[in-house]
């Protein structure tokens, strides 16, 4: 399991739950939003992190923009289940 991998998905993480809030006028942070996303991207990183990619220094911004799109996925896909299951 590659450490710095998992830091690359939650750093993508936090980028992308800051960029939600920066996009929204008058919208209050939410630490367990916040987290919630942090705790997705530690779970891709977990994951990505079995497949044995190597974190370069040439790679990070691919990385970085490939890591913050599964967040984006899977945020929105488990968001979708809950909204369904809760109607």
């Amino acid at each position: 399991m590659e450490l710095m991998q998992i830091i690359w998905v939650v750093i993508s993480a936090a980028v992308f739950a800051v960029s939600g809030y920066l996009k929204s006028v008058g919208e209050k942070p939410d630490p367990v939003k916040f987290l919630s996303t942090l705790i997705i991207g530690a779970f891709i990183g977990l994951i990505f992190s079995f497949t044995g990619a190597p974190v370069t220094e040439e790679a990070i911004s691919v990385i970085l923009v490939t890591y913050i799109g599964a967040v984006v996925v899977v945020e929105n896909a488990i968001k979708a289940i809950v909204r369904r299951w809760k109607a």
